[in-house]
């Protein structure tokens, strides 16, 4: 999965001083913008004919580009420096990568359901909180401290349903559907919580 140039960024009136101290200055705006390449291996091991073992790690490469823009139009040099050094402790040119939490996922198939030839597949798993987690950034930036925002796992171990159907509609048409349900339960050692999650697809395949 690739996500190219996402634009964000928020306004601000701290700055930061030579010897890290959070002032106040001219309101100014940092702008972020944001692309990742998310792969997701894959080790499945078939217990036997309708339930299998699987263990997917995935891996993440994000680039981040941030800049300082100026709403006013003739801002001070000490408000620049200041605003540049804030800046940086928040949002940095750099690219970060890691592997995400882990997920150890166990599937039941079932076949013929509607028709002969459909088959479903109901999935229970646990995340394993192996990926890269981070400070309160809004605690850190508060008192001028160099933080990160983006992170790589939750910090805890957070139960998923997934439930997949398959169903052939004439030669090499298909259609697939999916509910994927998480839900974490408590808090990391940075008292973060993530949020629930519910995603559903629905998709037509087509094959020679």
């Amino acid at each position: 999965m690739r996500s190219f140039d996402a634009e964000g960024g928020h306004s601000e009136t701290k700055g930061l001083t030579l010897d890290g101290q959070v002032i106040q200055i001219a309101t100014h705006r940092h702008n972020v913008n944001m692309s990742f390449n998310h792969f997701n291996f894959g080790f499945r091991y078939q217990l036997n004919s309708r339930i299998a073992l699987s263990l997917i790690a995935p891996y993440t490469i994000k680039k981040q580009i941030a800049d300082v823009e100026w709403t006013i139009p003739t801002p001070t040099s000490d408000d620049q420096n200041a605003a540049i050094r804030n800046g940086y402790i928040h949002h940095r040119n750099e690219t970060y990568h890691g592997f995400d939490d882990l997920s150890f996922v166990i599937g039941y198939q079932l076949n013929g359901l509607l028709t002969s030839k459909d088959r479903a597949t109901l999935s229970g798993g646990l995340s394993l909180p192996t990926g890269k987690t981070e400070p309160d950034p809004y605690e850190l930036g508060d008192v001028g401290k160099k933080h990160l925002h983006l992170q790589f796992g939750t910090g805890t171990l957070t139960p998923s349903f997934q439930y997949r159907y398959w169903l052939p509609i004439i030669e090499s048409v298909s259609m697939q559907s999916r509910l994927v349900i998480r839900r974490p339960f408590y808090r990391n050692k940075y008292q973060f919580l993530s949020p629930p999650e519910t995603s559903f697809f629905w998709e037509g395949l087509f094959s020679r």
